[in-house]
């Protein structure tokens, strides 16, 4: 991977990584690269997306499949935001279409509750202050009537097995300097007062 690439990278346990597509300007790229981190000895092409892609979310289901969500996809000559949900097999390499939201997006940040088996789908370039949900034993896609508190993007989110915690991003005005707390269970979404957190912070990942 010699060149900067803007897609995007789950860890999957047991020192595995993988990287979604990725490219500069419009010059975007489908492959899937996969990197063992225990061994660091260089990442490997494993798939590709059925578009060069960019700016996608990527979260893992804590077994088998890598879910990524969105992005800029090239499609002949022309890019698109993308509404497709693929889902990434690391037994097999394979590559398949899982869902589709309801408009195209990128930038969004994703977690995973393996207690519903549900991925939660945050804001994106619009700016968006969306939540989706993808229910992967269904193949449901429904957007919920809570929302984040502002039109964000680029954003960062991690759970903690039983909510999900936003961080940074970038609304319409200025950097987004809060922490955004979602809990599903409860339908509550709630602005935390963060002491010591760095203003106008723009968080692009933290996803592990």
């Amino acid at each position: 991977m010699a060149d900067t690439f803007i897609g995007s990278g789950t860890y999957t346990g047991n020192g595995d990584f993988y990287y979604f597509g990725g490219g500069t300007n419009s010059n975007y790229r489908n492959e899937i690269w996969h990197i063992n981190l225990t061994s660091v000895d260089g990442m490997t092409v494993i798939a590709t997306l059925p578009y060069p892609n960019t700016d996608s979310s990527s979260v893992w289901d804590g077994g088998d499949s890598v879910y990524v969500a969105g992005g800029w996809d090239t499609i002949g000559s022309s890019n698109y935001m993308s509404r497709k949900i693929h889902r990434f097999s690391k037994s097999d390499s394979s590559v398949s279409t899982a869902a589709e939201m309801p408009t195209g997006r990128t930038s969004t940040s994703l977690v995973h509750d393996p207690t519903t088996d549900t991925v939660f789908i945050f804001g994106g370039i619009g700016p968006l202050n969306d939540i989706l949900s993808y229910h992967i034993p269904t193949g449901v896609v429904t957007k919920l009537p809570l929302t984040l508190p502002s039109r964000t993007y680029s954003t960062c989110s991690v759970w903690t097995g039983t909510e999900a915690y936003i961080l940074g991003g970038w609304p319409v005005a200025e950097p987004f300097n809060n922490v955004t707390q979602f809990s599903p269970s409860d339908g509550r979404v709630g602005v935390l007062d963060v002491d010591g957190w760095p203003s106008g912070i723009l968080v692009l990942d933290a996803n592990t």
